[in-house]
C-alpha cells in the first residue's frame, strides 16, 4: 500500500516539475483504484493535499522578492502554471473527488490548490516587510489609473491577474474595495474639474463618455459584479452631487429645450433616468409645452383676419412637430412622457373652440395646394393635422366647419381631387365616431352626380339653343339636407342667364319630376371676356362671382352711343341684390388693383348713396390675360359661421336630451352624479358637455314630464 502511495506522490511531483512524459498512467490509475478499494481514501486525500501545499509554498518563495515592474507578468505566468497543474491533478483524481470529497463535503482538489495559493503566496512577506498582495494590488490599480488617462496596454494580463483574485476569494474583500476607493476619489476630482470648465451639454457628454469607458473596462478585465457599484459611484460624484448646478446652469436643460438641442437633451435624459431624476425632466418639458401652447392659443382671435388665425394654427402644428422630434430624438419615445405631452395638448387646445373652428380652415388651404406636393409631404400634412384633430374635444364644431370648407372646395372647381378628398374623409372617420364623415362622403358623391348631369345638359343645350345665346353653364345640383348652404339669395337675372337657367330647369324636371330647384347665386364662379382696347391684350378673361357677373352685365346692356353710367340705386333695382351685398361687390369691382368699374365722383365705399354713379373704366390696363376678381364676401362667410354655431348648439341640445332619455330608460332611477357620468361617456367623442348645459336639458325634460325629480334622484316616466 505504501508503495502505491509513493508511486502516486512521485507522479504528482512529475506534474509540478513539468515531466508529464515520465508518468505511467496505467500504474497511476491502478494505484489510485487500489487505495479506494481498500478504503484508504482519507490517507490518499491528505497526502495529495500535503503535496499541493508544499509545492505551492515552494512557488511562493520564488515570487517573494518580485519587483513592481515584473510582478504582473510573473504572477500571471505563475498563476497560469499553477492552475494548469491543479487542474491536471483534479482530473486525474476525479474518482477520489466523487467518492470521497463530495459525500464528506470536503473541498475538491482544485479548490485545495487555490486555497494553498491564497495561504502561501498572498500571506508571505518580503524582506521589506511589504505584503505581496498589497504590492500586486497597487500595481494593478496603477495600471488602471494609466488606462483612465488614455494609455494603451494589454488588457488580457490585467484580466488574468484579476481572475486570480476572484478564484482565491480576495476580489471583493481586498481588490474591489481598494479599487472603488481610489475610483471614488478619481471621480470626485474629475467631476470638480469638468463642471467648472464646461457648459452643461459638454459636461454631460464627457460624463457619458466616462461611463462608457468604465463599462468597457469592466467588460475587458473587471468582474461584472463591480458594474453596479462603480456606476453608483459615477452617478453620485458626477451627477447627484452637482444636480442642482446642472439643472440651473444657464446652458442647462431648460435652455436646451428652448434651443431645440436634441442630442444634448438625449444625454440629459439618459443620465437623469439612470439616477431616477427623469421625472424632473418630464415636469420641465410639461411646463415648457404648456406655456408655449397657452401662448399660441392666446393668439387666436375671432376679430383678427383669417390669415392671422391660419398662422396661429400653423404654430400649433409646428409645436406638435417639435414635441414629436423631442420624443424621438431626445427622449427615446418615452411612453410616460408621450402621455404627458398628449395631456398637455388636450388641455390647452380645448381652452376654447378656436382650434375646432380654425383647423378646418387651415386644412382647406393645405388641400388646395397639396397637388404640388409629393405623396410623402401629403402624408406628413395629414399626420399632424389628424394629431391636432384627435386632441380636439369639440369635434362637432370641427365637423360643421370642415363641411363648410369642403363645400367651398367642391363647388369652386370641376377639377377637385376626388381621391384626395375621400382619403381625408376616411382618415377623419378612423379617428372619430362612425358616421362622422357621412355628410362629407355624400357631398363628394353629390358633386360627381352633378358632373354627369352637366355632360348630359351640355349636349341638350347645344341642340335647342341659338349658338349666340349658349353660355358655358355648369350647375351644381346640391341636396339641401347635405350641404351647409345659407337660405335662398334672391336676385333678378339678366336675360341671357335667365334663358339658360330656365332651359336647364326644364331639362332637369324631365329627368327628376317633382324635384324643386333653388338657385344659390351667392355661391360659385363665372368667367366673362372683357374687351380692353388700351390694355396689353384685346380681351381679358375675368373670373368673378355670379353676383359680380350680374352687375357687370348691367353695363354690357348699354349701346355704344349711350354713356355707360349707372346709378347705385338703379343697380339695386335692376339686380334685386341687397344693399349690403352690393356695396361689397362694387367695392371689389372698383378696387385699386383691378378697377373694372370706377365712380364718376369721389365716394366713401363704406356707405354708398343711391345717387352715386358708376361707369366702365375705359383707361384700365390689365396686363394679365386671366384676372381673378372673385372673393367670397366676408359677410357670407361670417353668416355661415353663425349658422354653423347655431346648428351646433341645437344639435347638442337634441343629442344631450336623447342620451339622457337613453340612460334613464335603461336605468329607470338614477342619482344626479351618476347620470352626469353616464351622459358624459356617451357624448364625449363629439364634445364635452358643461354641467350647466346638462342641468338645463334635465330641467327641460322634467318640465315636459319625461323625468321626475325626487331629491337627488331622477325617475324615468314611461
Amino acid at each position: 500500500m505504501n508503495d502505491d502511495l509513493e508511486k502516486i506522490v512521485r507522479m504528482i511531483n512529475y506534474i509540478y516539475d513539468g515531466e508529464t512524459t515520465k508518468i505511467t498512467f496505467y500504474d497511476l490509475y491502478s494505484s489510485i483504484y487500489h487505495h479506494i478499494q481498500n478504503n484508504q481514501n482519507k490517507k490518499l486525500y491528505d497526502s495529495i493535499c500535503e503535496i499541493m501545499k508544499k509545492r505551492t509554498k515552494k512557488l511562493a518563495a520564488f515570487i517573494f522578492d518580485l519587483q513592481d515592474e515584473s510582478i504582473l507578468e510573473t504572477f500571471n505566468k505563475s498563476w497560469i502554471r499553477h492552475t494548469s497543474e491543479i487542474t491536471s491533478i483534479s482530473q486525474i483524481f476525479i474518482i477520489l473527488v466523487d467518492r470521497y470529497c463530495k459525500p464528506n463535503k470536503l473541498d475538491g482538489l482544485y479548490r485545495i490548490g487555490t486555497l494553498s495559493w491564497k495561504e502561501y503566496v498572498f500571506d508571505c512577506k518580503s524582506a521589506q516587510n511589504h505584503n505581496v498582495l498589497a504590492k500586486l494590488t497597487k500595481v494593478l490599480l496603477d495600471k488602471i489609473d494609466l488606462i483612465r488617462m488614455g494609455e494603451t496596454m494589454e488588457h488580457s494580463l490585467l484580466k488574468n491577474v484579476i481572475k486570480m483574485f476572484v478564484e482565491v476569494d480576495l476580489y471583493e474583500t481586498f481588490f474591489e474595495e481598494k479599487f472603488l476607493s481610489i475610483s471614488k476619489e478619481y471621480f470626485r476630482s474629475k467631476s470638480q474639474k469638468l463642471i467648472t470648465e464646461n457648459q452643461c451639454g459638454q459636461y454631460l457628454f464627457k460624463v457619458r463618455k466616462i461611463i462608457a469607458s468604465e463599462l468597457l473596462n469592466i467588460r475587458r478585465f473587471l468582474e461584472e459584479s463591480t458594474k453596479e457599484k462603480l456606476l453608483e459611484l459615477i452617478y453620485n460624484e458626477f451627477l447627484k452631487k452637482h444636480l442642482d448646478n446642472i439643472k440651473n446652469m444657464e446652458t442647462g436643460p431648460i435652455n436646451m429645450l428652448r434651443k431645440r438641442q436634441f442630442e444634448e437633451l438625449n444625454c440629459v435624459y439618459t443620465l437623469f433616468k439612470a439616477i431616477n431624476e427623469h421625472k424632473w425632466l418630464q415636469d420641465t418639458f410639461r411646463e415648457d409645452i404648456s406655456q408655449k401652447g397657452q401662448q399660441i392659443m392666446s393668439k387666436f382671435d375671432t376679430n383678427t383676419k383669417d390669415v392671422q388665425n391660419y398662422h396661429t394654427t400653423q404654430e400649433l402644428i409646428s409645436l406638435r412637430k417639435n414635441c414629436k422630434l423631442f420624443l424621438t430624438e431626445s427622449f427615446e419615445n418615452d411612453k410616460d412622457l408621450s402621455i404627458i405631452v398628449d395631456k398637455c395638448f388636450f388641455k390647452f387646445i380645448n381652452i376654447s373652440s378656436h382650434v375646432a373652428k380654425n383647423l378646418p380652415k387651415f386644412m382647406d388651404y393645405q388641400i388646395r395646394y397639396l397637388k404640388k406636393k409629393s405623396n410623402d409631404e401629403i402624408e406628413k400634412v395629414f399626420d399632424y393635422f389628424l394629431q391636432i384633430f384627435k386632441f380636439t374635444a369639440e369635434k362637432d364644431i370641427f365637423k360643421k366647419y370642415y363641411e363648410f370648407y369642403l363645400s367651398r372646395r367642391l363647388v369652386s372647381s370641376y377639377n377637385f381631387d376626388e381621391e384626395l378628398e375621400k382619403q381625408i374623409a376616411m382618415k377623419l372617420k378612423n379617428n372619430s365616431w362612425s358616421n362622422f364623415t357621412l355628410k362629407m362622403e355624400d357631398m363628394i358623391k353629390n358633386v360627381q352626380v352633378s358632373k354627369e348631369h352637366y355632360q348630359e345638359f351640355k349636349n341638350h343645350q347645344k341642340n335647342i339653343m341659338n349658338r349666340e345665346k349658349v353660355i358655358e353653364f355648369k350647375p351644381w345640383i346640391l341636396k339641401q339636407s347635405i350641404w351647409p348652404v345659407s337660405s335662398k339669395a334672391n336676385c333678378i337675372l339678366p336675360p341671357i342667364l335667365k334663358e339658360n337657367i330656365e332651359i336647364f330647369e326644364e331639362f332637369y324636371q324631365k329627368q327628376h319630376s317633382g324635384h324643386i330647384l333653388k338657385w344659390q347665386l351667392n355661391v360659385g364662379t363665372a368667367e366673362v371676356l372683357y374687351n380692353n382696347a388700351n390694355g396689353r391684350f384685346k380681351k381679358n378673361q375675368l373670373i368673378v362671382s355670379p353676383y359680380q357677373l350680374i352687375v357687370i352685365l348691367q353695363f354690357n346692356t348699354l349701346t355704344n352711343e349711350e354713356k355707360p353710367i349707372i346709378k347705385f340705386g338703379t343697380l339695386l333695382e335692376n339686380t334685386g341684390i341687397s344693399k349690403e351685398t352690393m356695396i361689397g361687390i362694387i367695392a371689389g369691382l372698383c378696387s385699386k388693383k383691378h378697377p373694372i368699374l370706377k365712380p364718376t365722383n369721389r365716394i366713401d365705399f363704406k356707405e354708398i348713396k343711391n345717387q352715386e354713379t358708376f361707369t366702365i373704366n375705359e383707361k384700365i390696363q390689365l396686363k394679365q390675360r386671366r384676372i381673378k376678381l372673385v372673393k367670397i364676401s366676408q359677410n357670407y362667410v361670417e353668416t355661415d359661421k353663425k349658422v354653423n354655431m347655431h346648428w351646433v348648439r341645437k344639435e347638442r341640445e337634441v343629442l344631450i336630451e336623447s342620451m339622457i332619455m337613453k340612460v334613464m330608460k335603461s336605468r329607470k332611477v338614477l342619482n344626479h352624479q351618476e347620470l352626469i357620468i353616464q351622459l358624459t361617456k356617451l357624448v364625449q367623442d363629439k364634445f364635452i358637455p358643461s354641467i350647466t348645459m346638462i342641468d338645463k336639458r334635465i330641467r327641460n325634460l322634467i318640465d315636459r314630464e319625461y323625468l321626475e325629480k325626487n331629491g337627488n334622484e331622477y325617475k324615468y316616466l314611461a
